[in-house]
């Protein structure tokens, strides 16, 4: 490979530095031929200076005028390539191709440009029809003089035609000329090959090169095959294709002449064939474009062929048993493979599994991390929490499109206390749409109105929501994290053992209550001594209850199903806080349906959407009401523009219709016209040609 990359890189500079040497032969020659045209000049500007005085003075006035005139004169050189003299307007005709010449002569008149109208004329009035050898009329002519008044080889050829052409020849006005040959005779004479010509006596050459001088459109109709009759098809199968140009080198020339044509047509739109092999029509610039494109991949296709068969050549000739290299001999390279062969595995065992994309992906998505910075950690007040890195980078980018709204709100309040203390009937604002504009003040109301009031709802839904899946991060719903509120249920702060039961509460309550009893009766002895005389005596409902409610707790551990810390308690809680949660999922998608529905219901209402006409400010419809009363306005006017479309276009198209068909009238008469006046100068060359015949 590295022996392949040196040898293209000499190729390639090669081919850089032969093309440097061919640009600066080339300025060199381009700079000595200006350099001899500047020497002609000033030799040619000497001569015409004093050679006429000088050839006047020796010679005569006449012979110093005349060498004037030549060195003035401006002479062509005859090495110049063709079309080089041509004009503008010859370069821009060259341009054209077959398929579009023949489209202009048979295009109707309507459909033509002013340029290809032009054309046209140009085509009928220089007909490209083949002039024969000898006019028709002076033939006509033979045919009504005598014999005696024609040349013997006049007479001859008359002769010759009276047996071919019988019915041209009048019996009664125009005596015979008598002649041997016979019909026959004569057609085999006409139809004689070329390569047999050399071997016919001289009488019969003489005959049949008469016959070809004066006739030849009959013998070109004599010896041309007739054309087999062949029947029609919808689809014309004998059709052959455009022949696709393999060549590369010829491919580039065609390429090239077909771009100096496109370069050198005035026209909007050009036909060619040169890029898919089949007349297709392009516009001009587009069709110089695409040429320019496949000439340089063209040109690049070469290059790469060339440099291809040049290494092929090379690799050919190598040794192909020397693998090594100039460095083989060197103890370190030798080294150097022979470690890097040991550290190759063998082909029998098994190569080691590379990590694919995805698993390093997921790998690093489920990458846990921990986070002081996220509003959940925040919440919680317990320091940093731990995430997936997916799970942390949605939480965050959350939060941060909540603070964009709480700043896109404070800009809009802003612009809006502004608005309302603007006195102008313009306001300049940018919060509404991110850039600097100019509108009206009570519009500009209207707008940051109604935009304040979209992200005030949406920040207060998130703020709801927030609040309600924290309230329900309890442990009275979910039992994920200790509560710090005084409420009943499974309250881990309050009381970890369990849920809050009737005993729980009243122990609690009594602890608190004995409390408040000892502070608030210090100042009283005589009535906490008859209380305590009464706790002696009855014992205190606590001491009472605490025994029963003892032995309830113990009948109920013992009696119970599920064991607390058992698996199965485990599960029970899982499925419990899943059913909790998903109750709390499913209650929530329904009121968000119902309000869904309830404005759905509001837009597709056909009854509100109807305007009434406003009495009092009560009945005074609104906003949505007016939009659709505009959108329903908008529908009936366009209706009706259409409406009016229709009616005017059929209109116009009735009086299209007219102009075509008094078009149509008008190039029939014409063409009436012209057919009496081609007649009419038939029928007067024909009389004059009789009478003529009469006369002489």
């Amino acid at each position: 490979m590295f022996t392949k990359q040196c040898k293209l890189h000499t190729i390639r500079q090669e081919e850089c530095r032969d093309i440097h040497t061919a640009l600066v032969h080339l300025a060199s020659l381009h700079a000595d031929l200006l350099l001899e045209r500047a020497r002609l000049e000033t030799a040619l500007r000497e001569y015409r200076q004093y050679l006429p005085d000088a050839t006047g003075r020796l010679e005569g006035h006449t012979a110093g005028f005349k060498v004037w005139k030549h060195n003035t004169e401006l002479y062509t050189p005859t090495l110049c390539c063709q079309g080089m003299d041509l004009t503008a307007q010859e370069r821009s005709l060259l341009a054209w191709t077959a398929s579009e010449l023949e489209r202009v002569l048979t295009a109707p008149v309507n459909q033509l440009r002013s340029k290809e109208l032009q054309l046209r004329k140009a085509m009928l009035v220089f007909r490209d029809t083949k002039v024969a050898a000898v006019p028709a009329a002076l033939l006509a002519s033979w045919r009504t003089k005598l014999p005696s008044e024609l040349k013997p080889e006049q007479r001859e050829w008359v002769a010759m035609e009276r047996v071919l052409h019988p019915d041209l020849y009048s019996t009664k006005l125009t005596p015979a000329v008598p002649t041997h040959w016979t019909k026959d005779k004569l057609l085999s004479l006409i139809q004689t090959p070329e390569e047999q010509i050399s071997i016919l006596p001289p009488k019969e050459r003489h005959v049949r090169d008469l016959l070809w001088h004066y006739d030849n459109v009959f013998c070109l109709e004599l010896i041309t095959p007739k054309a087999v009759p062949v029947s029609h098809h919808a689809v014309n199968h004998t059709q052959q294709g455009m022949k696709v140009e393999v060549d590369i080198d010829l491919r580039c020339r065609l390429v090239q002449q077909e771009l100096d044509r496109a370069m050198a047509n005035p026209n909007d739109m050009m036909d060619s064939s040169i890029l898919h092999s089949a007349p297709q029509r392009f516009p001009t610039q587009v069709l110089r474009l695409e040429l320019e494109k496949e000439l340089d991949r063209l040109l690049l296709s070469q290059l790469y062929e060339r440099e291809t068969a040049e290494w092929k050549a090379l690799a050919a000739s190598l040794d192909k048993t020397d693998d090594g290299d100039s460095s083989d001999s060197d103890p370190e390279a030798q080294i150097a493979r022979l470690a890097k062969a040991a550290g190759k595995p063998q082909s029998g065992t098994k190569k080691a599994t590379k990590p694919s994309f995805q698993k390093q992906k997921r790998a690093i998505q489920d990458t846990v991390v921990s986070s002081a910075t996220c509003l959940t950690a925040l919440r919680s007040g317990g320091g940093a929490v731990s995430f997936r890195k997916m799970d942390l980078f949605g939480e965050l980018t959350m939060e941060c499109r909540v603070w964009e709204k709480h700043l896109r709100l404070r800009a809009i309040d802003t612009e809006l206390h502004a608005a309302y203390n603007w006195p102008g009937d313009h306001f300049e604002t940018v919060a509404l749409h991110g850039f600097t504009q100019m509108q009206q003040t009570e519009k500009v109301k209207a707008a940051l109105t109604r935009e304040q009031n979209t992200l005030v709802a949406q920040l207060v839904a998130n703020e709801v929501m927030e609040d309600m899946l924290e309230f329900m991060l309890e442990g009275w719903v979910f039992g994920e994290r200790e509560s710090r509120r005084q409420v009943q249920g499974y309250v881990p702060s309050v009381y970890k053992e369990g849920p809050l039961t009737v005993h729980a509460l009243r122990t609690r309550d009594h602890g608190i209550n004995m409390c408040f009893t000892i502070d608030t009766l210090a100042s009283d002895a005589d009535e906490l001594k008859d209380m305590n005389e009464a706790k002696a005596k009855f014992g205190t409902p606590f001491d009472k209850w605490t025994p029963i409610e003892v032995d309830a707790q113990a009948t109920q551990r013992r009696g119970k199903a599920v064991q607390a810390g058992s698996a199965v308690a485990t599960v029970l809680n899982e499925t419990e806080q899943a059913l909790k949660f998903g109750l709390f999922c499913m209650t929530l998608m329904y009121f968000r349906g119902l309000s869904l529905l309830q404005k759905q219901k509001n837009v597709w209402n056909t009854h509100a959407s109807k305007p009434s006409p406003p009495t009092t400010k009560l009945d005074k419809p609104s906003l949505l009401q007016g939009e659709r009363a505009r959108q329903a306005n908008r529908q009936r006017y366009l209706y009706l523009t259409f409406l009016q479309l229709d009616a005017a276009n059929v209109k116009a198209k009735i009086g299209l219709d007219r102009k075509y068909l008094r078009e149509q009238e008008r190039m029939a008469a014409y063409r009436q016209k012209l057919y009496a006046q081609h007649r009419l100068a038939k029928q007067e060359t024909r009389a004059s040609t009789h009478v003529q015949s009469a006369f002489i």
